[in-house]
């Protein structure tokens, strides 16, 4: 996996923005973080850094969007990420992207969206031979089928990929599986599986590698679904608010601050149970300012209702009384926001729907083209093969026919030859031609592996002055073929619309 922070051969201003990203990253500044994203997304595009760069940072560029609640931006962020797989041809990453997509759109409601992503991930999945990536796919169906109510599938579908990951021997995601399965229990109130599989997920976690990111977001995780469990199944209150003490500490040291408002909320809900008034409230107001408004409406709510409740039982009925409205103002934001909503997921389909229009048009195109070009080639060939029936015919019936005539014969016949054998003067001509720019040819080949010999052999035309024209007749295609090829060509090299392809040549 490419680490974005650390990256070589890429020009020193991107290097630098990256570096503030990070920094920005580290305390929670997704604003800025995005902006210097967006900038070093231009700047990576106009320097043609790979393709595979350009992917990652792309999708940090929508995970600060997402936080920042710009869902149709952080969506379009992720498609342009696919555009780039597509050109790479890179399927193991364009299938854990719609993965992704899928997950994003659950996080925002919409389900059909988020569908729609996982059957294309199942097709992409079906063409590529990555266990792992399956397995990694069950998954993303099991959060599908969870966010969707339907826990039971849920929790078979996380089963299977438990023996996956067990099988790949990929520990963190063994662990992942086992919150998964503890969280689908949960929520389907069965708190006895629930706690079991929850307190394996805790049990592994401290086994393993706290240098990793996936183990450290697994061991904060895990303690706080297993307290939020045992909060909400009444089983152990005091041991719950030892495991949010611990998650709450493992949060701080691992600098995941991301997790620290809804630990802080479940924990004020645990101190409050046990009539401990005064650090539920410190905790539910600590949780209140940390919670985001836009992505945690809904703990937020909770939040404020806890703190209203604590407050009564403390006889400060004043305070009480003022949570009460705040809870109230709350609860209209999320019915407004739920319009709102609505409104969002209608752009983001109909900017789905551009986009399949504007790709399958442009496929359509393409096949044209290509059938066009595969009858030239066809019609190309069954000519030659007249010429040489013709030329043998012409050699049978040569003895046959008077001095005129077998004078005409010997004239017909030598023009035929001198036609397939411009053909074998071109194969000689072409095969010097590309010796002599062997060096372009190998960086073109090292470079862009994707390319094939014809259309490395265009490139080079095109690096020599060649017009379309002249490729066309130096390659005995139409110029239409040529342009086809030019097409391909840019795909695969990823480049911009408006960019040249005889600049981009020019520098290799």
């Amino acid at each position: 996996m490419i680490d974005i922070y650390n990256l070589k051969g890429v020009p020193k201003e991107i290097n630098s923005l990256l570096k503030l990203v990070q920094e920005c990253k580290s305390c929670g500044d997704n604003e800025n973080a995005a902006n210097y994203l967006k900038t070093a997304i231009e700047k990576a595009e106009y320097h043609k850094v790979a393709p595979s760069i350009i992917v990652v940072m792309l999708r940090l560029y929508g995970d600060c969007l997402y936080w920042l609640t710009r869902h149709l931006d952080s969506m379009k962020a992720a498609y342009s990420a696919i555009s780039y797989l597509k050109i790479d041809g890179d399927l193991d990453t364009e299938t854990a992207m719609h993965m992704y997509l899928s997950n994003l759109f659950q996080e925002v409601g919409d389900y059909a969206s988020s569908l729609e992503e996982l059957q294309e991930a199942e097709k992409l999945c079906k063409l590529i031979n990555n266990p792992k990536l399956k397995t990694w796919l069950k998954t993303t169906w099991a959060m599908y089928y969870s966010s969707v109510g339907e826990s039971n599938r849920s929790i078979n579908l996380n089963f299977e990929a438990l023996a996956g990951f067990e099988e790949l021997g990929d520990w963190p995601a063994v662990g992942g599986s086992y919150l998964n399965i503890g969280t689908a229990y949960s929520y389907g109130n069965d708190g006895q599986n629930a706690i079991k599989y929850l307190s394996k997920a805790v049990e592994l976690g401290q086994t393993l590698n706290e240098e990793e990111y996936d183990v450290r977001r697994l061991l904060v995780t895990a303690k706080h679904s297993l307290a939020y469990s045992q909060i909400k199944f009444n089983t152990g209150v005091e041991e719950a608010i030892s495991n949010l003490l611990d998650s709450l500490k493992d949060c701080n040291r691992f600098s995941l601050s991301i997790y620290e408002g809804p630990i802080r909320m479940d924990l004020g809900d645990a101190y409050m149970r046990i009539g401990d008034y005064s650090s539920a409230k410190n905790e539910l107001l600590t949780a209140n300012e940390k919670l985001n408004l836009s992505i945690d409406l809904e703990r937020r709510i909770r939040a404020k209702l806890l703190l209203a409740q604590v407050s009564q039982r403390e006889q400060n009925f004043q305070q009480a009384t003022e949570f009460y409205e705040e809870y109230s103002e709350l609860v209209t934001r999320k019915s407004n926001n739920t319009e709102k909503q609505r409104s969002i997921e209608l752009e983001i389909r109909l900017y789905r729907m551009k986009e399949r229009a504007k790709n399958e048009q442009l496929e359509k195109e393409l096949q044209i083209k290509q059938k066009v070009n595969e009858a030239v080639a066809i019609h190309m060939k069954e000519n030659e093969q007249v010429l040489s029936k013709l030329h043998k015919r012409l050699i049978d019936i040569e003895p046959l026919v008077n001095k005129k005539s077998k004078k005409e014969i010997v004239a017909l016949k030598n023009e035929i030859k001198d036609i397939l054998l411009s053909k074998k003067e071109w194969t000689e001509f072409e095969n010097g031609f590309l010796n002599a720019h062997s060096e372009l040819e190998q960086k073109l080949l090292n470079k862009y592996p994707s390319l094939t010999l014809t259309e490395r052999k265009v490139c080079i035309f095109l690096h020599s002055g060649r017009s379309t024209k002249e490729i066309a007749s130096l390659l005995h295609i139409s110029p239409d073929t040529v342009d086809t090829h030019r097409i391909h060509i840019r795909r695969k090299m990823g480049l911009a619309p408006r960019s040249s392809l005889r600049s981009l040549l020019a520098t290799l």
